[in-house]
């Protein structure tokens, strides 16, 4: 599956470079590498980012990077936790890993 992504991410940049009339060695000038914004890889099944005007989408970019940044002080914390009680996460608040369908108020 990866190999699969990465040959369609290859093949994406192959053709765009193309369209920009670049060899397949090329960098097209001043707008990121492959003529596309760095870290931009197309990839957007539900049509998020498609209506949205440039300033929308940067912000939608800005929130996801600190959604990101969030999740990653989350799992630092976990670590933290860990390293100090020096008794797993998993153990220490069992029911954020309970899955929600064995609760009895589920039901």
């Amino acid at each position: 599956l990866f190999a699969w992504g990465s040959s369609k991410l290859e093949r994406s940049d192959l053709d765009t470079r193309g369209q920009l009339g670049l060899k397949w060695n090329e960098y097209a000038n001043g707008f990121g590498f492959f003529g596309r914004t760095p870290g931009d890889f197309r990839f957007d099944p539900l049509n998020f980012y498609k209506p949205l005007s440039f300033e929308d989408k940067v912000a939608v970019q800005e929130r996801e990077l600190l959604n990101g940044r969030v999740a990653m002080l989350a799992v630092a914390s976990y670590v933290a936790t860990e390293f100090v009680t020096r008794m797993p996460v998993v153990k220490a608040t069992p029911l954020l890993f309970e899955p929600l369908i064995f609760s009895p108020w589920f039901r």
